[in-house]
C-alpha cells in the first residue's frame, strides 16, 4: 500500500499515513482499478532499439511529403547480464526513460508484431530465446505459437490511471518534498532544485545549471533520485560516434528527457566535456559527423555540471576556472546556463539531518507520481510555451541584470572568465526559464486537471524570478571579488617557483615597465638589467640564452599574459617583449637584479652606458668590459673581438679547438702543453681561427 500524499509504503489496511496524515491507496484486488498509479518498472539501462516498423512514405506528385513510423521495438534488461524483455511502443512512451509502466502485449498485436518483422530480425528474436532464455525450438513447432507462450513482450503505458487523486493532495508540499526531502538543505540548494525538477518544456529554455558549492549540501543526492548522475563522461560516449555507416553509435544523452548531472567535473578525465554540447544544449540537437557518416543526436534533458571548489579561501576561484576548463573552454557556453550556483558556505546536512536507506527508496519512489502527472499533462505542457503570452514574459529583459554581470566583471582580469559571465548576461531567458519551470511544477496538479490559467502561471513565475537573480548575481560578484586576490597569489607563486634564469628575465621585463610605464615593446637584449645571481648567470645574456633553449615559448606567455601582462615573441632567437595593459603588476611580488646596469658586452659597443638609478651602485668594469670600450671607443670592432665578446656574454665557452693557434693536434704557442685537447677551455691568449 502507498500514500497518495508522500508515496511511503504503508501496513495493510492503514487509511492514513503514519508519516504524513496523507490517503493510502490499497494495492488489493478489490482495489486494482481504482489504484491511481500503474507500478513502474525500472531498467538496468536504456532500452535498446531492436526493429522499427516504418509506414509507406507518402508520396505527393512525385514529392515525399511524410515518412513517419508506425511502432518501435526495444530491447530492455532490468538486471545486470539478465535475459532481455522485448518492448513494444507505439505511443511515444518509452525513449530515454529508465523506467515505465508495462503492460502485457495483446495476442493479437503480438501476431502483428511477428508478421511485421523481417526474417533477419526473427533470427536474432529466435537467437535471443534460445541462448538467453533457453527456449528450445521443436521441428514443425509453430514459430509465433512457441513465442506466445512466453510473457517477454510489453508495451508501455501510462504511469496515472486516474487524475482525479490529485484533488485531495497537497501538491505544493509534495513538490517541496521533492526539492528538500528533509529539513537541513541549502534555501538556495533548495530553489535551484525546484526549478530542475520538471523536464524542459523547450530546450531554448532549459535551466542548464552549473552548481560549485562545499561538499555535503545535497546537490549530488537530489540527481540521483530525480534524474540520471553520470559519475565519469567522455566526449564520445555523450554525444555518440560511428565506425562506419553500419555501426552508428549515438550518445548516451540521446533521447533522454530526465534532469542529468554530470558530478565531480573537477577530476574527470576528460577536459572540456561539453565541447561540442553548444547546439545540444541550445536546441536540443545536434549532428555528428564520425566513422563517414552523419546522423542526430537529440535529447530533452536539463544538463547539471556539479563540482566541489579544489582549494581553499581566495583559491577556490581556481577551483572554478578549472572547472570551467573540464566544462568547455569556450566563453559562448556561459549563455547557456540559466542558474550558477557558486558558493562555498552553503548549509551542510548534519549527520542528524541524513536520510535512512529507507527514506532515500521514498523518496526516490516520490518522484514517479510526478513523472506521472507530468506525462499525463504533455498536451497542456506543450500548449502553454507556445502560448504567446509566455513567450512574451521569457524574453522580457530582466531590469537590471546584464549591467550588473558586466560592472562585476569589468574589474576581472581573466578574459575568459569575463567573456563567459559576460555571454551569460545575455541569456536573461533562461533565468526566467527556471522561474518558470519551478512555477510549473508547484502548479502541475492544477495544469493537469485544466484548473490553472496562463495569468496565474506567469504571477507565480515572477514571484519566483528574484531568487534565480539573486543566486546568479551573488555568485558572479563573489567569484569577481576574489579573483584579484587569487591572481596575485598564482602570479606570485609562479615567481616563487620558476627557476633562477626566469625570474631574471621576469624582473628585468618588469622593471623596464615599472620605469618606463608608456613602453609597448622592447627587445628583451636590449633591457638594462643586471642578475641577482651572478654566481649562475654573470650576464642577462645568460638567462636570455637559457630561455632560446625552451622548446615551448607559447606555455610559458600563457602565464607571462596572465599573470604579468607581457609576452615574448621570439623571431628567429630573437627575443621581443610585448606589454598589454591588464593585468597590473602585482604589488606583492618582490622582483630581483639591479635595473639600469647595461652588462651585455655586445650592447656596449652600440650603446653608450645607461644612466643607473640612484639607489644603485654600479661595480667596477670586468676585462671584458674594458676591451669591448677599449673597441668601442676605437669605432671599429674586428670579427675576431666580435667573436670574443660572443664568447665572454656567455653565448659559447671558447675551447682550444676553436683558436687559430691550434694544429697537429696541439698548441702552436704552448707545445709543451702535451696534457691540452681540441675541447679544453681556451686560455687567456685565444683567438678565434680565421683572424691575421
Amino acid at each position: 500500500m502507498r500514500c497518495a500524499h508522500c508515496l511511503a509504503e504503508v501496513p495493510s489496511g492503514t487509511t492514513a499515513c503514519p508519516k504524513c496524515g496523507g490517503t493510502v491507496f490499497s494495492a488489493g484486488a478489490e482495489n486494482v482499478e481504482v489504484e491511481p498509479l500503474r507500478r513502474v518498472v525500472q531498467f538496468f539501462s536504456t532500452p535498446i532499439p531492436f526493429f522499427v516498423k516504418a509506414k509507406l512514405p507518402m508520396v505527393v506528385d512525385g514529392e515525399l511529403r511524410f515518412f513517419e513510423t508506425e511502432w518501435k521495438l526495444y530491447l530492455a534488461r532490468l538486471q545486470l547480464n539478465a535475459p532481455p524483455i522485448l518492448i513494444w511502443d507505439r505511443d511515444g512512451y518509452l525513449p530515454g526513460k529508465q523506467e515505465a509502466a508495462l503492460h502485457l502485449v495483446e495476442q493479437e498485436d503480438l501476431a502483428r508484431i511477428l508478421a511485421a518483422l523481417p526474417d533477419k530480425k526473427k533470427g536474432e528474436l529466435e537467437a535471443i530465446l534460445r541462448n538467453e532464455w533457453g527456449v528450445q525450438f521443436g521441428e514443425n513447432e509453430d514459430f509465433g505459437q512457441k513465442v506466445a507462450s512466453f510473457p517477454i513482450f510489453y508495451q508501455p503505458v501510462p504511469r496515472l490511471r486516474d487524475p482525479s487523486v490529485l484533488k485531495n493532495m497537497d501538491w505544493r508540499g509534495y513538490v517541496e518534498r521533492l526539492a528538500c526531502p528533509k529539513p537541513g538543505k541549502d534555501p538556495k540548494l533548495v530553489a535551484v532544485h525546484l526549478a530542475k525538477i520538471l523536464q524542459p518544456l523547450s530546450m531554448h529554455y532549459a535551466p542548464h545549471s552549473l552548481e560549485v558549492t562545499n561538499s555535503n549540501t545535497g546537490k549530488t543526492r537530489f540527481y540521483d533520485s530525480a534524474g540520471i548522475k553520470i559519475d565519469r563522461a567522455t566526449r564520445r560516449a555523450v554525444l555518440g560516434f560511428a565506425k562506419s555507416p553500419k555501426e552508428v553509435f549515438p550518445g548516451t544523452i540521446n533521447g533522454t528527457t530526465l534532469p542529468t548531472a554530470f558530478d565531480q567535473i573537477e577530476s574527470q578525465d576528460s577536459y572540456e566535456l561539453a565541447k561540442y554540447m553548444l547546439d545540444i544544449m541550445e536546441t536540443g540537437k545536434a549532428l555528428v559527423d564520425s566513422g563517414g557518416v552523419r546522423f542526430v543526436v537529440e535529447t530533452g534533458s536539463s544538463f547539471a555540471y556539479l563540482g566541489n571548489p579544489v582549494a581553499k579561501d581566495a583559491k577556490v576561484v581556481e577551483g572554478f576556472k578549472a572547472l570551467l576548463n573540464h566544462i568547455c573552454a569556450n566563453p559562448a557556453m556561459g549563455r547557456r546556463f540559466g542558474i550558477i550556483l557558486f558558493d562555498t558556505d552553503l548549509k551542510t546536512i548534519q549527520s542528524n539531518e541524513k536520510m535512512t536507506l529507507k527514506e532515500l527508496e521514498d523518496w526516490k519512489r516520490g518522484f514517479t507520481l510526478f513523472r506521472a502527472v507530468e506525462e499525463y499533462a504533455q498536451p497542456k505542457l506543450r500548449q502553454i510555451i507556445s502560448t504567446p503570452q509566455v513567450a512574451e514574459w521569457l524574453h522580457k529583459p530582466i531590469q537590471g541584470y546584464r549591467e550588473a554581470v558586466c560592472k562585476a566583471t569589468e574589474q576581472l582580469d581573466d578574459y575568459n572568465l569575463a567573456a563567459f559571465f559576460e555571454s551569460h548576461a545575455e541569456a536573461t531567458h533562461r533565468v526566467r526559464g527556471a522561474a518558470l519551470h519551478a512555477a510549473i511544477a508547484l502548479l502541475l496538479d492544477k495544469i493537469a486537471l485544466s484548473e490553472a490559467s496562463v495569468n496565474e502561471l506567469l504571477e507565480l513565475a515572477e514571484e519566483l524570478l528574484p531568487t534565480y537573480v539573486r543566486i546568479n548575481l551573488d555568485s558572479i560578484a563573489t567569484l569577481c571579488q576574489m579573483w584579484d586576490q587569487l591572481r596575485t597569489d598564482q602570479a606570485v607563486a609562479f615567481f616563487e617557483n620558476s627557476p633562477d634564469y626566469l625570474k631574471e628575465i621576469v624582473s628585468a621585463v618588469l622593471h623596464h615597465k615599472k620605469h618606463n610605464p608608456e613602453v609597448v615593446s622592447v627587445p628583451l637584449d636590449q633591457i638594462p638589467y643586471e642578475p641577482e645571481n651572478k654566481g649562475t648567470y654573470s650576464y642577462f645574456s645568460r638567462c636570455i640564452n637559457k630561455l632560446r633553449q625552451r622548446k615551448r615559448i607559447n606555455e610559458l606567455n600563457e602565464s607571462f599574459r596572465n599573470f604579468f601582462g607581457f609576452q615574448i615573441v621570439d623571431n628567429d632567437g630573437n627575443f621581443m617583449v610585448e606589454y598589454f595593459e591588464n593585468p597590473k603588476l602585482p604589488e606583492e611580488l618582490n622582483l630581483i637584479g639591479k635595473y639600469g646596469v647595461f652588462n651585455h658586452l655586445t650592447d656596449l659597443t652600440i650603446s653608450p652606458p645607461s644612466e643607473t638609478h640612484p639607489s644603485e651602485a654600479v661595480e667596477a668594469p670586468t676585462k671584458a668590459e674594458e676591451a669591448a670600450s677599449s673597441h668601442a671607443d676605437q669605432g671599429v670592432l674586428s670579427g675576431e673581438a666580435v667573436k670574443r665578446l660572443k664568447w665572454l656574454n656567455g653565448e659559447k665557452l671558447p675551447t682550444c679547438g676553436d683558436c687559430r693557434f691550434w694544429s697537429a693536434f696541439q698548441c702552436q704557442l704552448h707545445p709543451e702543453w702535451v696534457t691540452v685537447t681540441p675541447v679544453s677551455q681556451a686560455c687567456e691568449k685565444f683567438e678565434p681561427k680565421g683572424g691575421s
